[in-house]
Order: structure tokens, then C-alpha cells, then sequence
């Protein structure tokens, strides 16, 4: 009997076959189609070009023409183009970020230095320990012609420890951190607006509802040597020189995140460093050796190769900052500031080498992050392109976690910078910012006064 060449089932397997050999072609084609059909443009927006700007791709620069449409970059030319912005051969860089400052939450403050802030291209700040009661200076930063700021709130620290000090001079009127200007220590105005003293675990879990009420962005806590934080704490005839106890942060760290977040410590030596990483914070809000006091002892502000590694993987990010501020830290004694120079080019540079992210921030009352990146920059540690990268991309990323931000990719926000020339040849060009966009609408900020 003649047996059939296929049986009834050959044929569809052959033709699946035959299919699925041509099924990458297929995909090829399909997102060829895809890349070249229009963007599409919401209802109610506009879109435009962005031509004759070269590029800022997270190595280098490259020359592109890129499209905004509804607040959004994208590389397809949309549907439709309403206008053509020429960048005239501008260096377009993601806008900067402050990732450690406290002036944001007073309204006279806030007029004062938000424009200063854009017109230094810095459009997110947060603000690592503020007064809670903020509400009458959010809608100032509300506006999409102002910079983004997210919130730490009251932060955490333990009895006599920073930064009660600062605050209560604050609360008085004051920033002249004379402490016996403060006695009785009885008087505390700002404990439970711009920090709490926590002793016990049962204290925070009483003081917990209280610390998050103002729906803060991230929890900031206070470790100042923990290497001596018993024999720091018996001395209760000053403030500031000591910090929250150290066996207390997993605590913080537990119910923050449990919260959904993230925790922020201000770490003075290497051993609170140590402290912060067992604990799993999120971020460091200094690096140590920051600042070398006068005579102080520079060995216990040295980070290590396995401090670094350790921190890279937890991921940790390390805010650097205010690292210009050693000569008013160590006087202007000229081998001082060398030390102090020193440990810091130590430290980040054993960051660097484990891949620790770092971010910048300025910590300095009434000025922004560009001069601290500026100094960053001329420690030598970090290449232009990384530099570029840290402020650029890691510190807003930071602050804004979730949102798509820090880079000129499609989908992402449609915020840059143009610069007048190259920050890659010369960092002082992240100073000649020549047009602002944030979120697809073009800011305009006045000069600055002619005087402070």
C-alpha cells in the first residue's frame, strides 16, 4: 500500500517551521515599523524639535535632534512638530541635583535661593533635616518654574546630639551656635518640629506616628562617633557632639522601611560609617572625613578597601558633601586644610575603585551645590564624564528615585540644560548655562543681584 509523502499533521509543522525560521525577520521589520511611525502627541500639548545640540549620552556627546512632546523627550519625530528650538551647537547635560540641604522650607528663604538654584541648572534639591510645619512653602514649590525639593522632616538624633544646637539658635532667632546662649537646657522650642530625642526603642515606637504625620521623602538620622558614643553621652554639659545611639538606627531603619522609606544617616567618623552599613541605611549624608577639625585625629575618619566594598554592595550612596568647607573647619592653616585635603581625596577615591555611587551636596545655609561640585571636581578623584554623571544623573536619581529623570532618553522628563561649551574640556563650563527647559517648558530666571 502507497503510504502518503505527509501525514495530515506534516503540513502545519512545516509550516510552522517555515515560520518561525523567518520569525526574526519578521521582528526586524515589525520594529523598523514601529521606530518609524510618528510619536504621538496629547491631546492638548505641543510638541517641538530640539536640533543643533550635541547630546550628553552618559559618555560622551553626540549630535542628535530630539523631540518634546507632552513633557516628555522622545527620539521619533511626533505626529506633528509646532516650533524648532535651534541649540546652536550647545552641550545639552540632564539639569543638576543638591542632594543635602536645609533652607528650603522658609518662604523668605525659598524666594532667596530658588532662583539661584536655576540659574545654576540645579532643578532638584531635598532637604535633609527641615521644620515640619512647611505647609505654607509648599505651593511656592509646587510650580513647575521651580525646583524640585523632596523632604526629610524632623530628624532623629538622641539627647544633647546634633543638630539640636543648630536649631535651637534657629528657633530663637539666631544662627550664631553659641551654646550658652542656650541654657537652661530645659528649653527646647524646636524638639518635635525640626528634631526628636530618642532614647528607647519604646520611644520611638510612641514618637513614630509623630515623625512620619508630615509624610516625609526620607528619614534622617544623626551618628556623630560612634566609636565613643557612651562615654560622648555622659557629658551632658554641651550639644552636639554626639548622636542617636548607635543600637537604635536598625530600629529607625526597621519601621522606615517598613513604611516604604528610605533612611539617610549624618556619619562624622569611619566607625559611623560601619554603624550605618549593619544597620542598612539608604544613603550617608556626608562622607566621612567631610571635615578634619584642628588637631583632630584623621585616622578615624580613614575608610577602608573593605568599608567600600562592603558599601557597594549594599548599594549605598554616599553624599559627599560640604567637602569645600574644611578651611573653615581647620582655619586656614595651611597644613591642616592639607590633611584634611588629603583624607578626603583618600576617601573617595576608595569609593571610587569599589564603584560606590556618590552624589553632591552642598549642606551650606544659603548657598547651593555648585561650588561643592565645582571643588569636587578639582580633588582630581573623578574623571569629567564621571563628575558629569554624579551630578547629573546620580544625585537627581537619588532625590527622585522613581521618577525618570537624569537622562535625554525617550520617556524620560523632557528637563535640560544647554551649556555654552564643553564641561567635559572644562568643568567651569556647567556655570554657562545657556537655556533651561524642565519638563518641556522653557525657564527663565532673572541675573543675579548685585548684591547678597
Amino acid at each position: 500500500m502507497h503510504r502518503p509523502t505527509h501525514t495530515p499533521s506534516s503540513t502545519p509543522r512545516r509550516r510552522l517551521a517555515r515560520i518561525l525560521r523567518h520569525f526574526p525577520a519578521l521582528l526586524l521589520l515589525a520594529g523598523c515599523a514601529a521606530q518609524s511611525a510618528p510619536a504621538p502627541v496629547p491631546e492638548g500639548t505641543t510638541a517641538y524639535a530640539l536640533e543643533n545640540g550635541a547630546w550628553w549620552t552618559g559618555e560622551r556627546f553626540e549630535p542628535r535632534t530630539m523631540y518634546v512632546a507632552g513633557g516628555t523627550f522622545s527620539a521619533r519625530r511626533p505626529a506633528r512638530v509646532d516650533s524648532v528650538v535651534n541649540l546652536a551647537g550647545g552641550f545639552v547635560v540632564p539639569p543638576f541635583g543638591d542632594a543635602h540641604a536645609h533652607h528650603f522650607e522658609s518662604l523668605q528663604m525659598a524666594q532667596r535661593v530658588g532662583p539661584m538654584y536655576l540659574r545654576d541648572g540645579i532643578f532638584y534639591g531635598m532637604s535633609l533635616t527641615n521644620w515640619m510645619d512647611r505647609a505654607a512653602v509648599m505651593p511656592y514649590w509646587a510650580r513647575t518654574e521651580t525646583m524640585d525639593v523632596a523632604w526629610a522632616d524632623a530628624g532623629i538624633t538622641g539627647p544633647h546630639g546634633h543638630p539640636i544646637l543648630i536649631y535651637e539658635t534657629l528657633a530663637r532667632g539666631r544662627y550664631d551656635f553659641n551654646a550658652d546662649s542656650l541654657r537652661p537646657w530645659t528649653d527646647r522650642r524646636a524638639e518635635g518640629k525640626a528634631y526628636f530625642i530618642i532614647r528607647s526603642q519604646a520611644e520611638l515606637d510612641e514618637a513614630w506616628p509623630r515623625i512620619v504625620s508630615g509624610r516625609p521623602d526620607v528619614i534622617k538620622t544623626y551618628l556623630v562617633n560612634s566609636e565613643r558614643h557612651a562615654q560622648n553621652a555622659r557629658d551632658t554639659s554641651r550639644l552636639g557632639h554626639v548622636g542617636l545611639d548607635p543600637a537604635l538606627l536598625p530600629f529607625v531603619v526597621r519601621r522606615a522601611h517598613a513604611d516604604g522609606l528610605r533612611v539617610a544617616a549624618h556619619v562624622e567618623s569611619a566607625a559611623d560609617f560601619r554603624t550605618a552599613l549593619d544597620a542598612g541605611v539608604d544613603m550617608l549624608a556626608h562622607l566621612p572625613g567631610y571635615h578634619l577639625p584642628a588637631g583632630g585625629d584623621a585616622a578615624i575618619r580613614r575608610l577602608t578597601d573593605a568599608d567600600a566594598q562592603r558599601a557597594a554592595r549594599a548599594g549605598l550612596v554616599v553624599i559627599a558633601g560640604p567637602l569645600r568647607g574644611i578651611v573653615g573647619y581647620t582655619s586656614t592653616d595651611t597644613a591642616a586644610v592639607r590633611a584634611a585635603r588629603e583624607l578626603q581625596i583618600h576617601n573617595l577615591a576608595t569609593l571610587r575603585r569599589a564603584g560606590v555611587r556618590v552624589a553632591i551636596g552642598s549642606d551650606t545655609y544659603g548657598q547651593d551645590a555648585a561650588p561643592e561640585a565645582a571643588y569636587t571636581a578639582g580633588l582630581g578623584v573623578f574623571t569629567p564624564a564621571e563628575m558629569l554623571r554624579m551630578w547629573s544623573e546620580t544625585t537627581p536619581r537619588l532625590i527622585f528615585p522613581t521618577r525618570r529623570i537624569g537622562r535625554l532618553e525617550g520617556g524620560y522628563e523632557a528637563s535640560l540644560l544647554v551649556l555654552g561649551c564643553d564641561p567635559l574640556a572644562r568643568w567651569e563650563c556647567t556655570a554657562d548655562v545657556r537655556l533651561r527647559i524642565k519638563q518641556g517648558q522653557r525657564i527663565d530666571v532673572p541675573p543675579p543681584p548685585a548684591s547678597t
